[in-house]
């Protein structure tokens, strides 16, 4: 199990990756909360304290609204990711 993540070490972990920031965010907090957030909010996975990810994505609309969720083991999945993110792109916001 890893220890806690604090604030400081997740910018150190972005930083070491080159995440841009605005485009990458990093989470941490109480459990309940995170677990809330994979679970319910975006329907992945339960957090376990692991680097396990879901390996699902999931497609977000402006209106912070689920559009959509690909297998990344799917052979398509990317192409189909990016031409449904293009299409959302279209509609009027």
């Amino acid at each position: 199990m890893l220890g806690a993540q604090t604030p400081e070490k997740l910018a150190k972990y972005a930083a070491f990756y080159s995440a841009t920031p605005g485009v990458w965010y990093f989470l941490t907090g109480p459990r309940e909360t995170l677990n809330h957030l994979g679970q319910d909010v975006f329907r992945l996975n339960p957090v376990d304290g692991t680097f396990d990810h879901s390996t699902r994505f999931a497609l977000v609309d402006r209106k912070s609204q689920i559009r959509g969720f690909y297998l990344t083991s799917e052979p398509d999945a990317i192409k189909r990711v990016i031409a449904d993110a293009k299409a959302l792109l279209k509609e009027p916001s």
